[in-house]
């Protein structure tokens, strides 16, 4: 073997292996029917805006779902912008942008099939952000666009090997490679957008392969509500990326029904989507809409998880209403109690990020670069200024219910101020534990509240080795909590949501 088919090798490994969530992921393969539907007990079903899946929108998909459903189903979500209307469309295959492409891929057992198309044009634009969209030079997309190709092709090689060894009948379609056409604000915008990638199906020896689509930079816009109801359980909602996979909804007559997605029932899984509740966010200084509550998410149903998912508003962006939850590498942004509920959770690896208003006149702040570089919360309430915004009004009522929010492991970042929580019931409970508070934190760290037959010595507001120039406690408010050793130990311990082991039990856990 040569020293460049070696370091060819060793790349291939290294970039399927390594894996991101930013970059080029192949969704699960998940079957029904023979030896391995009873071996896995799963089904997919994947929603995908061009038509490529099952159903075009996510709600479609989930209305699809048997009631009362006792097997796990994931409902796959191919990456896009889910708003109403669609205002993009894909162009047909481009030939002039595959030349060197076509030379790579003759080395290897697989090949670009092109066509002429008229309906995309090159137009060199300033480079300026807009999120995953972007206006960029014309040879910078040249060389955006051959990166992918090479990436594809790597992996390609990767499953190539992998399920040629163990079975030499199974064939492949060919990879294509599709451009679309973008209107933006009257600018024409390039982007690779879609990549269709080779899965061999369950049954190897059947001699036939599967063509899964991943879509990796699609830039469609279109408005859905989605709304998992109490009888449809066991739903593993996968998206793909939370860059990349956004819900938008504008509700905001009802927080009990008007949010972007609503989680009744038990046992759901959430990855790597975004959640925007659009009626006032983004913020931008003329103000079109009166701040008022605008739900994002509303989580009613038990043994909920959510992990990399994004949740964007400005009040009450996170209902975390009731029930045993879990949220890893979760990013949650908003301005007044933007988390609160009574659930019983536990936020881990989080960052809060407080933005100066004037960034949202530039750019679309869902798409800063800062709110995904970590798992953030935050905190955007400068529009409040002087007053101080609120990251958290949970709900715990009797001092016997066992609901609290436990932040583990967070940072709280940005600009402005903002208290770290006030009550929504007399015996709120909420702990920051072993987080990075930066100066946002007013110094007195918590509000209380005025509730008849409680006093402010029956809420819980605890902090325990926390640090950052925010977490100075020596002007706290007098009432403020002291738990002992033992309770923090509790609380903070994944037991506080899963004494029975129901996280390591769900799906994603199950496939990872």
């Amino acid at each position: 073997m040569s020293i460049l088919a070696r370091f060819a090798l060793v790349l291939v490994l290294f970039i399927c292996l390594r894996g991101s969530e930013g970059g080029v992921q192949t969704p699960p393969s998940w079957v029904s029917g023979g030896a391995a539907a009873a071996a896995t007990k799963y089904q997919t079903i994947t929603v995908d805006q061009s038509g490529g899946g099952n159903y075009t929108t996510i709600q479609s998909a989930i209305d699809a779902i048997p009631f009362d459903n006792m097997q796990w189903i994931c409902v796959y979500v191919k990456t896009g912008i889910y708003k109403g209307v669609q205002t993009a469309r894909r162009s047909k295959i481009v030939r002039r942008s595959f030349e060197k492409a076509r030379k790579f891929a003759r080395s290897i057992p697989c090949s670009v099939k092109t066509e002429p198309s008229s309906s995309v044009r090159f137009k060199n634009e300033p480079s300026t952000s807009i999120g995953t969209l972007a206006r960029r030079s014309f040879v910078f997309d040249r060389i955006y666009f051959y990166y992918y190709i090479y990436i594809i092709f790597i992996k390609y090689i990767y499953i190539y090997i992998i399920f040629i060894k163990y079975n030499k009948h199974v064939t492949y379609p060919a990879p294509r490679i599709l451009i679309s056409s973008v209107q933006k604000k009257k600018k024409t915008l390039i982007s690779l957008t879609s990549i269709q990638i080779p899965r061999p199906q369950a049954s190897l020896s059947a001699g036939h392969s599967k063509l899964e689509v991943f879509e990796v930079i699609l830039h469609f816009r279109c408005s859905e509500q989605v709304k998992i109801p109490y009888d449809k359980p066991m739903i593993y909602l996968k998206g793909g990326g939370k860059r990349k996979t956004y819900v938008v909804w504008n509700g905001h007559n009802s927080i009990e029904t008007d949010a972007t997605f609503i989680s009744e029932a038990d046992n759901v899984v959430v990855k790597s989507i975004t959640f925007i509740n659009s009626y006032n966010y983004p913020l931008a200084s003329n103000g079109h809409n009166p701040i008022m509550p605008a739900v994002a998410a509303k989580i009613s149903g038990d043994k909920s998880a959510f992990y990399r998912c994004g949740f964007m508003g400005v009040q009450d962006t996170l209902w975390d209403d009731a029930g045993r939850h879990y949220f890893k590498l979760c990013s949650i942004r908003g301005a007044v109690d933007f988390i609160m509920g009574s659930g019983q959770s536990i936020y881990e690896v989080i960052k809060v990020q407080r933005l100066l208003l004037f960034f949202y006149e530039t750019v679309w702040v869902a798409e800063s670069p800062l709110f995904y570089s970590v798992s953030t919360i935050s905190v955007i309430a400068g529009f409040l200024s002087p007053q101080p915004g609120f990251i958290t009004a949970q709900s715990r009522d009797a001092a016997s219910d066992l609901n609290g929010f436990v932040f583990k492991d967070c940072n709280v970042v940005g600009n402005g101020t903002t208290y770290l929580g006030r009550p929504w019931r007399g015996h709120a409970r909420v702990l920051f534990y072993n987080s990075r508070l930066s100066n946002i934190v007013v110094p007195q760290g918590w509000l209380d509240g005025d509730f008849i037959g409680t006093t402010m010595k029956d809420l819980v507001f605890a902090e325990d080795e926390c640090r950052g120039d925010g977490s100075d406690t020596w002007r706290r408010v007098w009432w403020k909590s002291k738990l002992s050793k033992e309770e923090i130990r509790r609380l903070t311990s994944k037991s506080y949501i899963d004494e029975e082991g129901w996280i390591k039990n769900q799906a994603f856990n199950m496939l990872s």
